[in-house]
C-alpha cells in the first residue's frame, strides 16, 4: 500500500498564489466548491465527511457545511488509507452457500 504524502503549509499556500484559484477556492470552501477542488461529487464529500474522514477540517454555518480548505488538504494528503472501504462481501463469498 502506498505510504500517505505529507504536504506541508508552504506547498499548499503557492498552490493558491494565483487570484484565480484564490477565488475559486477560498479558504473556507462550501461542499461544492470542495467537491470541484478534488474532481469528486458532492455525494462523495459528504460521504467522507459521514465517515469522520475530514474531522477537525468541517464546520456548519447554521445548516450549511464548510472545510477548512488548508486542514481538509493536509487530511487527505496525509491519510495512509488508500483502498476503498466497502461493507459488502465480494461477489464470489456472497453467492456460496452456508
Amino acid at each position: 500500500m502506498p505510504r500517505p504524502l505529507h504536504i506541508s503549509a508552504e506547498e499548499i499556500a503557492r498552490s493558491f498564489q494565483s487570484e484565480a484559484m484564490q477565488l475559486a477556492f477560498p479558504p473556507v470552501l462550501t461542499l461544492q466548491q470542495f467537491a470541484q477542488l478534488f474532481s469528486v461529487s458532492v455525494r462523495t464529500v459528504k460521504s467522507w465527511i459521514a465517515n469522520g474522514d475530514f474531522k477537525g477540517a468541517t464546520t456548519r454555518q447554521g445548516k450549511h457545511r464548510r472545510l477548512f480548505r488548508d486542514r481538509a488538504i493536509e487530511i487527505a494528503f496525509s491519510r495512509d488509507r488508500t483502498a476503498p472501504r466497502s461493507s459488502r462481501q465480494p461477489q464470489h463469498q456472497r453467492n456460496q452457500p452456508l
